[in-house]
């Protein structure tokens, strides 16, 4: 939270700056030089805005998303931000389908929501040319609807990605037309490594090699990202 970000644990954070700065002046060495870089990005987060424009929803996401865009604009160099969404642990009553009170309903929507203001907000000025937002899960959801109207821990999910140099359409191996779980196994079966779809968006959007030491890019990209 940008509102809270600064020089803390002081009992006055005035002084504590000026003490720090007075520390970090010389421009001599490492230390003193990183420190007084560490001081002008402090002075300059603390500067920022930290509440959300007005096309943000009040919910933390969106106030998130608000904040990375501040800081994508701010010069900083920030080159990559993660956000934590969680409360999609959904064993029981998901909502039926399309009904706007459903947990599940509202949760998606709130996603998609805030996932429009900060495209809609990026895209005011370009920034969003230079930025790819990738929606990563730690673990997928069967398909089948449970005994308590909710659905279970699975292996295979998906990965969304937008923004600058994303390719639209659905990329995979071996795409079912029919989405369902294995009347074997009870669960959808991996048909591509969750590692391919990262490794080529970080190649061809920002130039870094394969970041995964036990993963083997395919010789064929799957074309998630444009030439």
């Amino acid at each position: 939270d940008l509102r809270n970000f600064g020089i803390d644990g002081f009992r006055n954070r005035g002084r504590a700056r000026g003490v720090l700065a007075s520390m970090y002046s010389s421009p001599n060495g490492a230390v003193t030089s990183t420190g007084a870089d560490l001081l002008s990005v402090v002075d300059t987060l603390e500067a920022m805005p930290g509440d959300a424009p007005g096309s943000y929803a009040n919910n933390k996401l969106s106030r998130d998303l608000a904040q990375v865009a501040i800081m994508l604009r701010s010069g900083l160099g920030l080159y990559a931000a993660a956000i934590e969404y969680g409360g999609w642990d959904h064993h029981d009553d998901l909502g039926a389908p399309g009904d706007p009170e459903g947990r599940f309903m509202r949760r998606a929507s709130e996603l998609a929501g805030a996932l429009r203001s900060f495209t809609d907000d990026l895209a005011s000025d370009g920034t969003i040319n230079e930025t790819t937002i990738l929606v990563v899960t730690e673990f997928g959801r069967t398909i089948n609807e449970n005994g308590s109207g909710g659905t279970d821990h699975g292996r295979a999910t998906s990965i969304m990605a937008m923004g600058g140099g994303i390719q639209g359409g659905v990329f995979g191996n071996d795409f079912p037309d029919v989405i369902e779980d294995d009347p074997d196994e009870g669960d959808l079966t991996v048909l591509t490594d969750f590692r391919q779809p990262i490794t080529e968006i970080l190649s061809n959007r920002v130039g870094i090699g394969n970041i995964f030491p036990t993963f083997t890019p395919p010789a064929t990209p799957m074309g998630i990202t444009r030439p």
